[in-house]
């Protein structure tokens, strides 16, 4: 890693050094050597410590960076020098190396802790704590729209540099400016390079440093921090230079914020994949769609049966008028919809209307159970994913009627599944294939229904006595009585009769 002169001395004290460069934002320094008479190769990455005793001749050819103890040599041309430091009290040569030695070490091992975080796809969030180890203010990553995506650092409790941090904090966002400042937007817009930006009078004119975010030549978002623990200095602009690479190679890298859909908001992908939001950000934009946090939801997830034909983001106006919503969005192959009118939940009539539509479209959809969290997207997501795996012939199900189904067969992939069979049960094996089907539906209905002989009847639409029959020609067949079995007992036989349901003898 390569460091300007400014990083290095500032973490020492900047009160006992003064330091000459001409070029203030230059990054050359690797590694720090005292400079000895005998010395004749000169390297421009190294900072060198001299004495000032030692003369030097006349047709010397000086480095790029010196340390002078306590005086210039007269005989040193500082015309040649990118850069000289002047120590103004009198220091060990030897302390001052050691000390250097070490923050020049304690930079790399910076730099390499973040690089091995990008790597392992480590959060962006961890990456961030990581990078404010170099700062000495706090720091936000910002989305276009000037949402908060997350912070780093220890905002302190300064009533009036506190203010905007305390209204970006309690809000999710930044505040908009860009009336009062238009120069944000165009400098924004001017390249990449970290620029400071003056808040205006409702926050006591407080500097910020603002840094864009590039992911794939797109602007992304910013990196904005405030002088509220402590003044900008040249070093803290350099360390957030280095912490504006390291950003944008950790959003390049890493999947969290690596978005499959342009027509989907980050803040509802974020929620679908389950990571965690900032609920301030998050409730803020729902309200801007018309989403009530009070209020229940629902997901439908809606698919092609083919790829043949119009993308399926087409169909969004055509759905969206139907479900009268404005959340719904094109996801990878998919039509997501986050509904809040119950009135479309396990509704016959609008089935029947929306399956007319469907069929047309040859689409179909799964339907998620009602939810009160919208932080809990993600479940109602993969529910909703899950009918539709499991859906066969109709245009659409919901998650609540295929979930034995689902249960059952996902029990079964176990290599232990083996055991959870009832004792006995292999006996129907001995029964022909159509009055065993008929057998196992019965049993079925008849654990459901709490062992009601009434209510199995009329689920299945035959006569009373007919259940009577069947139910004891299973005790007779399993050797049990079902007056006499406990709830796990009947557990098992439930689940017993659900796999033999779905897998054949033959």
């Amino acid at each position: 890693m390569k460091l300007n002169i400014h990083q290095i001395f500032e973490q020492i004290s900047a009160d006992i050094f003064v330091i000459k460069e001409q070029n203030q934002n230059s990054c050359t320094i690797t590694r720090v050597r005292k400079f000895l008479p005998e010395t004749t190769v000169i390297d421009s990455d190294t900072l060198y410590l001299i004495d000032s005793l030692y003369s030097f001749p006349p047709d010397f050819s000086f480095p790029a960076h010196m340390l002078f103890i306590n005086q210039y040599p007269e005989s040193v041309p500082s015309v040649f020098l990118s850069c000289s430091v002047l120590t103004t009290t009198d220091i060990s040569i030897d302390s001052l190396l050691y000390t250097i030695s070490d923050i020049i070490a304690e930079y790399q091992n910076w730099e390499c802790q973040i690089l091995q975080c990008i790597l392992k796809n480590s959060s962006l969030k961890n990456i961030l704590q990581i990078c404010t180890k170099m700062l000495k203010n706090p720091i936000a990553i910002f989305d276009m729209q000037q949402n908060l995506l997350m912070t780093a650092g220890h905002v302190p409790d300064i009533s009036t540099k506190g203010e905007l941090w305390n209204y970006v904090l309690s809000h999710g966002r930044s505040p908009d400016e860009s009336e009062i400042s238009p120069s944000l937007n165009s400098l924004l817009n001017n390249g990449r390079k970290p620029f400071f930006f003056q808040s205006d009078n409702r926050f006591h004119k407080i500097k910020r440093l603002i840094a864009p975010l590039y992911r794939n030549e797109s602007i992304f978002g910013t990196l904005a921090l405030s002088d509220v623990s402590a003044e900008f200095t040249p070093g803290e602009y350099l360390n957030v230079v280095q912490i504006q690479t390291f950003i944008e190679q950790a959003i390049q890298h890493t999947t969290e914020f690596a978005f499959s859909s342009k027509h989907m908001p980050w803040y509802i992908e974020q929620l679908i994949r389950g990571k965690e939001i900032n609920q301030e950000v998050l409730f803020f934009n729902l309200a801007r769609n018309g989403f009530i946090k009070e209020k229940k939801y629902f997901v439908w997830t809606f698919q092609k049966d083919s790829a043949d034909g119009p993308s399926i983001k087409n169909f969004i106006p055509n759905i969206s008028y139907l479900l009268n919503l404005e959340m719904i969005y094109n996801y990878s192959d998919q039509i997501v919809a986050v509904d809040q009118n119950l009135e479309h939940y396990h509704n016959l009539t609008f089935y029947k209307k929306m399956t007319n539509f469907l069929n047309q479209c040859h689409m179909y959809f799964g339907q998620s159970m009602c939810f009160e969290n919208i932080t809990e997207l993600h479940t109602a997501f993969m529910q909703s994913q899950i009918a539709l795996s499991q859906r066969k012939k109709e245009p659409g199900i919901s998650f609540l009627e295929i979930l034995p189904e689902y249960l059952v067969k996902t029990l079964f992939t176990s290599n232990e599944a083996d055991g959870l069979m009832f004792p006995s049960m292999k006996n129907f094996q001995n029964i022909k294939k159509e009055y065993r089907q008929d057998l196992l539906i019965c049993l079925e209905q008849y654990i459901s229904s709490g062992l009601n002989l009434s209510a199995t009847a009329s689920n299945l639409f035959i006569h009373r006595h007919t259940v009577i029959y069947r139910i004891k020609k299973i005790e007779d067949l399993l050797n049990i009585t079902f007056s006499k079995l406990s709830q796990s007992e009947l557990g098992l036989l439930w689940l017993s009769c659900q796999r033999l349901l779905f897998k054949s003898f033959d």
